[in-house]
């Protein structure tokens, strides 16, 4: 079920509470199925760490 996402790559948050969210991966844990994202919010860049099924390729 790979989505080919890769370090650098725009994605967008598609599900929970940050649905919506438009920003870029600056890691992936593919063991823990995990990526850490950076988003703008409250205008500072975030980085936040979400399950890869919720992004998707921008």
């Amino acid at each position: 079920m790979s989505k080919g996402l890769i370090v650098g790559q725009a994605i967008t948050v598609t599900e929970g509470p940050l649905k919506g969210y438009e920003g870029w991966i600056k890691k992936i844990d593919r063991h823990k199925r995990t990526a850490y994202i950076e988003v703008p919010f409250l205008g500072t860049k975030t980085r936040i760490r979400v399950p890869l099924e919720i992004v998707e390729k921008r």
